[in-house]
């Protein structure tokens, strides 16, 4: 593991597909715990509509991550659509935030979230392809080793975010 992560610091491209990792999962981890909380009872959805639309932010997004599957693997370079799927999450989330309205949480679950949600496998197959000369025992290390701070992430920011929205009088401090 001491070597996975060495090997991590000292390659720039492993060492921005780590950060994107963990931004990515400290982003997922404090809003997806909080997503019906903060549509039926911020927002005012029914639980019967929040199940349904959550249904087809479910289809969305499958067919996101198919599509921008196919898409990638047609690219010789995906960081620019890695970038792209960023962004789309950070309007996403930022429009969820400023528009704290059920038409901003509908859009942006429907078009932008869904979209930044696929980054997670392309940065993985982005690392692979870039990654070509390691044998398999160090890429195995260096893929557990991100994945560990993807979980790590998982782990310890929804704790903090409950922390956050304990003293909070609304879930969209998160």
């Amino acid at each position: 593991m001491i070597d996975a992560l060495r090997f991590v610091a000292g390659h720039r491209f492993v060492r921005t597909t780590a950060l994107c990792l963990i931004a990515y999962g400290i982003a997922v981890s404090s809003t997806i715990p909080y997503q019906s909380l903060y549509a039926v009872k911020e927002l005012g959805m029914g639980n019967g509509a929040f199940s349904a639309f959550m249904s087809a932010v479910s289809v969305v997004s499958v067919i996101a991550a198919v599509g921008l599957g196919a898409v990638s693997d047609t690219l010789r370079d995906r960081r620019p659509l890695v970038l792209v799927l960023a962004l789309a999450g950070a309007l996403g989330y930022g429009a969820i935030w400023l528009g704290q309205s059920v038409a901003a949480y509908v859009i942006a679950m429907l078009t932008l979230i869904p979209l930044s949600r696929a980054i997670t496998s392309l940065l993985f197959s982005g690392l692979r392809r870039e990654l070509p000369g390691l044998d398999a025992g160090q890429m195995l290390s260096v893929n557990s080793l991100l994945r560990t701070f993807l979980a790590g992430a998982w782990v310890v920011t929804p704790a903090f975010a409950a922390w956050f929205v304990s003293g909070s009088q609304s879930l969209a401090a998160v």
